[in-house]
């Protein structure tokens, strides 16, 4: 049936590649960073959970995808990955894909999606991965911001919960303990996926930094986790004062989660990133009117980026 053609989603593959090398810190770390102590594991992963989302994106030939993302605004802007956000850029263009966001445990519809920005560098580095089963990257670009809007069938979605973010360099070393969290769907079958996937989260220790140019960090190390698997892409890291430090994007090789190294793009790559595209940083982005970056993205960039993406699509 219908129903059961659409029911086959497959977790978003996580990129594996090694990134190119190792970074020592050329940044001198910030002592007390914040002028608030830390928060209690049990508050943190309540407000970390909550600012989560799924991203469900549905084909009209039954294949779908499923990968995570983060609140990061009030007014509903998701930070997720470029390789997750190309299906919703995508959707905007064709009537043959449906992206929704979800919330909570199980994930329930509560949101259309639409881009608000995400970097051309990644889109021409990495459409060609549409045809790969296995798609590599180091993570470099490897980012998009969403908004979120009402879906008409859902009369009353949840709260939008937002999580702090950090761009500064300095607050993310070897040994500092974070919190991860996403919807892991690497191990689960299509029907769980679409109506029985869960959020996890787990904490973990930062092992090592890498950078993508020569001083920056550009990457987390974060070792073999149970996050580290398909569906987990876009999800969060965060520090133990609440503020989300980094985003899920790679692993390395492994048969199961234990022998693989989750890595995440720091929010300080992201920030450099977005600076270098638009001429200004992360938070300045978010606090000037970013219903008008949608319609200027919409107007300049989308149907290009788009259009990169579509030539990878195999013709049916």
């Amino acid at each position: 049936t219908p129903v059961k053609k659409a029911a086959q989603p497959k977790p978003t593959p996580v990129a594996h590649e090694a990134p190119a090398k190792t970074s020592e810190p050329q940044v001198t770390r910030i002592k007390n960073p914040y002028p608030y102590p830390q928060l209690s594991g049990n508050a943190l992963d309540t407000i970390t959970r909550a600012s989560i989302i799924n991203i469900l994106c549905i084909v009209n030939n039954g294949q779908s995808v499923s990968g995570s993302g983060v609140v990061i605004d009030e007014r509903g802007v998701v930070l997720t990955n470029a390789h997750v956000g190309q299906y919703v850029l995508l959707s905007e263009v064709s009537q043959n894909i449906t992206c929704t966001a979800r919330a909570g445990s199980p994930a329930q519809p509560a949101w259309k999606l639409r881009t608000l920005f995400m970097p051309s560098a990644w889109v021409d580095a990495h459409a060609k991965d549409l045809r790969s089963p296995q798609p590599t990257g180091t993570g470099e670009h490897d980012y998009a911001l969403l908004i979120l809007s009402p879906l008409p069938t859902v009369p009353t979605p949840p709260p939008i919960r937002h999580l702090a973010y950090d761009t500064r360099e300095a607050v993310s070393f070897e040994g500092d303990s974070v919190l991860l969290a996403s919807y892991p769907a690497g191990f689960v079958g299509g029907y769980i996926v679409m109506n029985n996937l869960y959020a996890a989260s787990t904490f973990s220790t930062i092992r090592k930094l890498y950078t993508f140019k020569d001083t920056s960090i550009d990457l987390l190390s974060l070792g073999g986790v149970i996050l580290a698997q398909g569906g987990s892409s876009g999800g969060a890291i965060v520090n133990m004062w609440g503020n989300l430090v980094g985003l899920i994007v790679t692993t390395s090789e492994g048969e199961t989660t234990a022998d693989r190294d989750l890595r995440a793009i720091t929010i300080a790559h992201v920030d450099r990133s977005i600076r270098e595209h638009t001429g200004i940083g992360l938070s300045e982005f978010l606090n000037s009117d970013i219903l008008q970056h949608a319609n200027d993205f919409r107007v300049n960039n989308l149907s290009d980026l788009a259009q990169k993406l579509v030539d990878q699509v195999p013709q049916q």
